[in-house]
């Protein structure tokens, strides 16, 4: 799994470039995650603009991150596609994490 990441401002961006976050590639998405983490991550954006389709797994895997990184860290999910947001959204997991249109949005919108 490729996992792009970049820097803005004190946030790191992790963008995973898979179509699916499903459980085929959910176990190598969490481990492409935890070891870009370091101690210094502490505001996080997922840009998910890559990502088509997911399902429980998927999922499981940004919940298992969030858990990973702990209650200092902030994570933002970023670029959400319609269909996903939908399901963040049934599962209250919009209430868990903040959902912008852009990852440099979290400069404005996130404090």
């Amino acid at each position: 799994m490729e996992l792009q990441t970049a820097s803005l401002e004190g946030w790191k961006i992790f963008k995973p470039t898979e179509k699916r976050l499903d459980a085929h590639v959910a176990e190598e998405f969490k481990q492409a995650l935890t070891t870009r983490v370091d101690d210094d991550s502490k505001n996080i954006v997922l840009d998910l603009s890559e990502v088509e389709f997911m399902d429980s797994s998927g999922l499981g895997a940004i919940i298992f991150f969030k858990q990973f990184v702990g209650d200092g860290a902030t994570i933002v999910l970023s670029s959400v596609h319609p269909g996903i947001e939908a399901i963040l959204k049934l599962t209250h997991l919009d209430k868990v994490f903040k959902i912008v249109d852009e990852p440099d949005q979290v400069l404005e919108e996130v404090t």
